[in-house]
């Protein structure tokens, strides 16, 4: 959370809940980045985020979810859409995006590394070229 910052960012969450459930989500986890919610899955769509059964019965998914247990991770009731997977995306203020990550199945997560690295480069071309607010 703090490299993303760093690199001149902001963590943003989208969910498919409700406002409450969002409040909560993030209440329970101390989060300090905005969480938005999107009930009816429209940015999943247009972002061509995958749903489908398959892909939360994966192999891969499962043994994820294990290796998540082992950890002490444990799923609490589930809400929303079980099947819906997600994604990360940096998106630059000109709503260009300069990286995407769309998982492929139940467990995917995104790798900061990238993410980070595609907000330098943001960062550093606006130091290059700045605004000259025309």
């Amino acid at each position: 959370m703090e490299a993303i910052r760093a690199a001149g960012g902001e963590l943003v969450v989208v969910g498919q809940g409700t406002p409450e459930m969002a409040k909560a989500f993030g209440a329970r986890r101390s989060l300090t980045f905005p969480i938005f919610v999107d009930p009816d899955m429209k940015a999943y769509a247009a972002a061509g985020l995958h749903r489908s059964h398959l892909s939360v019965l994966k192999p891969g998914a499962i043994l994820k979810g294990f290796a998540a247990a082992a950890k002490g991770h444990r799923s609490t009731a589930v809400k929303g859409d079980v099947w819906q997977q997600g994604g990360a995306f940096v998106i630059h203020p000109d709503n260009r995006v300069t990286f995407s990550q769309i998982d492929t199945e139940g467990g995917d997560h995104p790798e900061f590394a990238p993410m980070v690295a595609a907000l330098s480069r943001i960062a550093q071309r606006a130091i290059q070229t700045p605004d000259e607010g025309t």
